[in-house]
C-alpha cells in the first residue's frame, strides 16, 4: 500500500491523487491488465503513424524525393526531351514549307487575277539568280517579261528571298511565268505548263513541296518534291 499512498499533498495533489487510484485500481483489479496491453499498443501506433502529435498539435510528417528518385526523374525527363526535340524540328520545318509554297501560289492567283480585270499580260518573274531569292508580280506592257519601267511596267507586288538555304527552281519557267487576259498561263520557255520545286533546307524531297501549274494556269501544290534544289 506504500505505492498507493506516496502521492498525498503538494502542488499536483490532484493528479497524484487519480494516480495512486488507477495504480491500486489495477493492482486490486486484474482485469484491466489487457486494457493497459491495448492502451500501449495504441501509443505505440500512434508513435509510427504519419500525424504525430507536437505541443498540441497535430502535424504530418516530412516527406520528399530522396537522391535516386530525383536523379530517375531528371533521367527520364532528358529522354523524353532528347526524343521530342527532333519531331519539334521536323514540325517547324514542314511549317515553314507550307508557308513558303503559299507564298508562290499567292504571287500565282494574284497575277492571273491581275491579267483579268487589266486585260493585259501580268508577270512572275525572279528577281536574283534563283528563283528562292524572291520574285516580282507586274503588269508586262510588252509581254517580253522582263520589268521595265521605261516600258510602262508597273510593280503590283514583289516577294523577298526565302528563308536561308531553302530553295526554289523552276521546270518550264526558268525567268518568268505570266498570264494573259483570257486567264492562261505562259512561261519563258513558251510552255503553259511546268513545275516549281521547293525545298527546306535539309534539301530532302520528302519534306519539299512541287508546285504544278497545268495548261490553263492553275496551280496545286503535292506533298514532296520531285528533286532537291
Amino acid at each position: 500500500m506504500a505505492i498507493c499512498n506516496q502521492f498525498t499533498g503538494g502542488q499536483h495533489a490532484d493528479e497524484a491523487s487519480a494516480y495512486n487510484n488507477e495504480t491500486c485500481h489495477t493492482k486490486k483489479n486484474p482485469g484491466l491488465l489487457p486494457f493497459i496491453g491495448d492502451l500501449k499498443q495504441f501509443i505505440i501506433s500512434a508513435q509510427t503513424s504519419p500525424f504525430i502529435m507536437l505541443k498540441g498539435r497535430v502535424m504530418k510528417k516530412q516527406s520528399g524525393f530522396t537522391l535516386v528518385e530525383l536523379m530517375v526523374t531528371l533521367l527520364v525527363a532528358a529522354i523524353l526531351l532528347v526524343a521530342g526535340v527532333p519531331s519539334f524540328v521536323e514540325m517547324l520545318r514542314s511549317n515553314r514549307v507550307a508557308s513558303e509554297a503559299n507564298n508562290m501560289v499567292t504571287a500565282l492567283n494574284m497575277a492571273r487575277s491581275e491579267a483579268l480585270k487589266l486585260g493585259q499580260q501580268v508577270t512572275v518573274a525572279r528577281t536574283g539568280a534563283n528563283w528562292e531569292d524572291g520574285w516580282r508580280v507586274f503588269s508586262d506592257m510588252d509581254g517580253d517579261g522582263s520589268y521595265e519601267i521605261g516600258d510602262g511596267d508597273t510593280e503590283i507586288q514583289i516577294f523577298y528571298a526565302l528563308s536561308d538555304n531553302y530553295t526554289l527552281r523552276a521546270v518550264n519557267f526558268t525567268d518568268w511565268i505570266a498570264y494573259l487576259p483570257s486567264g492562261l498561263s505562259t512561261g519563258s520557255s513558251g510552255l503553259a505548263n511546268g513545275t516549281f520545286r521547293l525545298c527546306a533546307d535539309d534539301q530532302d524531297t520528302e519534306t519539299g513541296r512541287d508546285l504544278v501549274i497545268n495548261a490553263v494556269g492553275r496551280v496545286r501544290i503535292d506533298e514532296g518534291a520531285t528533286s532537291c534544289p
